[in-house]
């Protein structure tokens, strides 16, 4: 059975590729919603279609929320920008606690993000290329990357605390996710402007990634390992 769900997770990726590729060429808010309408699905799936552990189903669910805030986010991001960050940065915060579910938060977790938080805050602040027109936006700006910064320190701390399949693809999918959020900072409020025919190299770069990133997140569903549980407890 569950070499079918890994079937139908990989030949999900062929319209999630298609329907990016035809964003970025026609720019139809329509096709953004179908691509991010299919990793939902994969990750819907991916819950129904398996059963694991308590920590797991926990896990599972949680993520799932966190995989239909982003999809909300992305079509709402078209329509309005604040409201669309405001959604993604619910689902940054649903996916902090999915990772939380495996292994538990501590409060060492929180070097890292700091780290790749203060990162960030330099670049906006003292770095000459963005314009963010108003303070508001700005602090907005700052606010969702302090969430991003934590739920990719935590995807880390997994990670280090535990190698396996499962927390490999959601530190691969949170880097990518924060690499993207990164790219569409530099494509909306950056005065560079770099094209590769015709089209933003920033814009093209956060989209690719992002698809990629809600792939792996959602596709991290379908592992889990008994060591993590021993590990909820530790």
């Amino acid at each position: 059975m569950k070499n079918k769900i890994y079937g139908v997770n990989f030949i999900l990726i062929f319209p999630l590729a298609i329907a990016t590729v035809l964003y970025m060429l026609f720019d139809y808010t329509w096709i953004k919603a179908v691509a991010s309408l299919i990793f939902v699905s994969i990750g819907l799936i991916n819950v129904l279609l398996t059963n694991f552990e308590k920590n797991q189903l926990k896990f599972k669910v949680i993520i799932l929320i966190a995989l239909i805030f982003a999809c909300l986010g992305d079509i709402v991001l078209e329509i309005n920008f604040i409201i669309g960050a405001l959604l993604f940065a619910v689902g940054h915060i649903f996916f902090f606690c999915s990772y939380s579910c495996l292994i538990k938060f501590k409060l060492n977790d929180l070097l890292t993000g700091m780290i790749i938080f203060i990162f960030i805050l330099i670049l906006i602040l003292f770095v000459p290329i963005f314009n963010f027109e108003s303070i508001v936006m700005e602090v907005l700006c700052i606010i969702y990357a302090f969430i991003i910064s934590m739920m990719l320190s935590k995807a880390v701390a997994n990670y280090i605390q535990l190698k396996n399949k499962q927390n490999l693809l959601i530190l691969l999918g949170s880097v990518l996710f924060a690499f993207s959020d990164l790219m569409l900072l530099f494509n909306i409020f950056s005065i560079l402007n770099i094209m590769i025919f015709d089209y933003s190299l920033f814009g093209i770069l956060c989209l690719t990634t992002y698809y990629t990133a809600e792939f792996l997140l959602a596709h991290s569903i379908l592992y889990n390992d008994k060591k993590q549980i021993n590990n909820q407890i530790s």
